[in-house]
């Protein structure tokens, strides 16, 4: 059965979020949105020696200093309007009294951060630890202290648990949320393949459509669209991008979650994935005690899901659920 106009489509575990409040509320709010008022509002990347990284800061009159939602980006995505959209979604539905802190990645015309040649070695070999220290460092930077939720789709789902597993005395996480994180152990030509098979143009436009939204579906329109695709062909060409994609390839995730586990045993971790998807794969003894949710039916569409801003949203919701 498919939902009111104005509610969105998302995986058959999440349809029961669609009644809350929360959800309606921000769903209404973001309906009501253009693209002007996206372009009108989009804050600015924030430079750190270590980094660069965005705070969307809360509109009420009251905020929660000691709480703050950390989001690390999918693979080559930078900061432009959809993901500003997909982040400021989830932090008004989820926490509108606390700010978040985005990391995006790097793309062929935006830097946000740079290896040296020494780093991208041990990227491309499956460490990733410069990557999650230089995350961890500009958190730190930009001031964040007290409980932290970490969060990410795809790579920066990896983002997330990389930064629980460095931490730091400063902020302390309290739920860890990693959705599609990419399992290791395999070639980069065999992950470049999983990706290709876990959802494509179809898929993607049916989770935009799904979010029902006009102002993601003018963000990501067929042809703003087909210019994302053609700049991440670009993108991967760029130096610290073809490490990352070696190194998310040849990492070893069940050791970064027993990691994540061990420095801060007391938060919560979850791992989604979705049905279809090849990136993440449920089936290890690595996950042992870590609670694996996947998500499913018609409002799944693979790794492309992501798209959805709603079931973005929700899926983070469902980790906080369980903090409680």
């Amino acid at each position: 059965m498919s939902n009111p106009d104005n509610l969105p489509n998302v995986p058959d575990e999440l349809t029961h979020c669609l009644v809350t409040e929360a959800l309606q509320k921000t769903q209404a709010e973001w309906q009501a949105c253009s693209l002007d008022d996206v372009h009108a509002a989009i804050p600015q990347p924030q430079t750190t020696e270590h980094g660069s990284a965005v705070v969307l800061d809360p509109t009420t009159c009251e905020r929660d200093e000691t709480y703050t939602m950390v989001l690390g980006l999918p693979y080559q995505q930078g900061w432009k309007p959809s993901m500003y959209i997909r982040a400021e979604y989830a932090r008004q539905m989820i926490a509108p009294e606390a700010r978040m802190v985005v990391l995006p990645n790097n793309t062929h015309r935006e830097q946000y951060y740079d290896f040296t040649k020494e780093e991208r070695a041990k990227i491309i070999g499956g460490n990733f630890g410069p990557f999650y220290e230089r995350h961890v460092r500009v958190l730190e930077a930009l001031g964040v202290r007290g409980e932290v939720m970490l969060t990410g789709y795809s790579l920066g789902g990896l983002t997330a648990l990389g930064i629980a597993a460095k931490c730091s005395d400063k902020f302390w996480p309290t739920t860890i949320n990693a959705d599609e994180p990419t399992t290791g152990g395999r070639e980069p030509r065999d992950v470049q393949r999983a990706f290709m098979k876990s959802g494509g143009w179809g898929e993607q436009r049916a989770a935009i459509a799904d979010a029902k939204l006009p102002v993601l579906s003018a963000a990501l329109s067929t042809g703003r669209l087909a210019l994302d695709y053609a700049r991440f062909g670009l993108s991967s060409f760029e130096p610290n991008n073809r490490a990352l994609v070696a190194g998310m390839a040849r990492g070893d995730l069940g050791a970064l979650v027993r990691e994540a586990r061990s420095t801060v045993p007391d938060a919560v971790i979850k791992l989604g994935y979705v049905a279809g998807s090849q990136l993440f794969l449920p089936d290890s003894d690595s996950f042992e005690g870590i609670d694996v949710r996947e998500y499913s039916g018609p409002g799944a569409h693979m790794h492309a899901t992501g798209d959805n801003v709603a079931a973005h949203a929700l899926m983070i919701v469902d980790a906080q659920a369980r903090h409680h």
